[in-house]
């Protein structure tokens, strides 16, 4: 690995030659759109006022795609390149603290997954012009801000597409015997399967991800049987779900941090499910009903089926 660590460096040291303050806040804003704090205001965007079943679908493989991109970096404990070698400058705005282990690059994985899932379910031109920009930029801004290896990225390029493809193959078949199975069966896998990915392997961002899995899959099994909301409505009205309801996640992150204990103290790991676990059934179920308590959204008992006759969709993007 030293030779390809010291050809990634000199990779990017050939780039950051060029580095100025408007390249490195053009590629700040590039690698945040791939980031953490980005898929939680797409993921809710998406389910209170796009297409609620795409937003199921995206939030189960980003956060099992998440999950294993935190257990391959602990597995392999791959260095950053601004602290294998210290001519590399860290340009990032992101917390040193939080750069942990650099293989496979998390940005790059995710990038591949998520916008190479979105665009081959949304039906829009500059969806997918889009969705390209963010697969070549995103791990670009990861090499040029000194965060990861070249070879960092390729690796999490290859398990992104490693991941969309195996969604691809297997949710088509998978969902309608979900769909078939009683709600007990439902809300059991929804608790069971990421429990015990995480008694397998609980570093903070499989944590997050698996507990918020949790939650997802809870609200999602008991929203299809009560709720059952539409995403239409005028767009003032989505407007105001989704400001409402991003302030809470927000709020729930920041707050439920701030009270609960910090990572290395005693039963953080406990209440770092809880927390997020928390965040995820808000999304999925409670900010739901609140929305309909303030008649920003109807419920409906039916189910739109789609042209392909596989999935009930409420959106209008596809």
């Amino acid at each position: 690995m030293q030779e390809l660590w010291r050809w990634g460096t000199d990779i990017i040291l050939g780039l950051q030659i060029i580095h100025n303050p408007a390249l490195d806040i053009f590629f700040n804003i590039v690698t945040l759109l791939g980031g953490e704090v980005s898929y939680f205001l797409l993921l809710p965007f998406l389910y209170w006022c796009v297409d609620k079943n795409l937003a199921q679908r995206l939030a189960y493989l980003l956060l099992f795609s998440v999950y294993s991109n935190a257990a391959l970096k602990n597995l392999f404990r791959h260095p950053r390149p601004f602290r294998y070698d210290p001519r590399v400058q860290n340009l990032s705005v992101e917390p040193a603290e939080v750069l942990r282990y650099g293989l496979p690059s998390g940005h790059s994985q995710m990038a591949v997954a998520v916008w190479g899932y979105l665009a081959t379910q949304v039906h829009r031109q500059w969806v997918r012009v889009l969705a390209v920009a963010l697969m070549i930029l995103v791990p670009f801004s990861r090499i040029y801000l000194g965060v990861h290896f070249p070879t960092d990225v390729l690796a999490g390029l290859i398990i992104g597409a490693m991941w969309l493809g195996l969604f691809l193959l297997i949710e088509p078949r998978l969902e309608p015997w979900l769909a078939r199975q009683p709600a007990g069966v439902q809300i059991a896998l929804a608790v069971i399967v990421p429990t015990i990915l995480l008694v397998l392997h609980s570093s903070r961002d499989a944590v997050a991800a698996m507990a918020t899995l949790i939650g997802i899959g809870i609200g999602i099994v008991i929203e299809g049987r009560t709720l059952r909301f539409s995403v239409g409505g005028p767009v003032w009205q989505r407007v105001l779900r989704f400001l409402i309801g991003v302030l809470v996640v927000l709020a729930l992150r920041a707050g439920l941090a701030l009270v609960f204990p910090a990572e290395g103290e005693k039963l953080y790991v406990v209440f770092r499910t809880v927390r997020y676990s928390v965040v995820g059934l808000w999304v999925a179920l409670i900010a739901p009903w609140v929305f309909q308590q303030l008649r920003l959204i109807e419920s409906t008992q039916k189910h739109v089926i789609s042209t392909n006759g596989r999935n009930p969709r409420s959106g209008t993007l596809s």
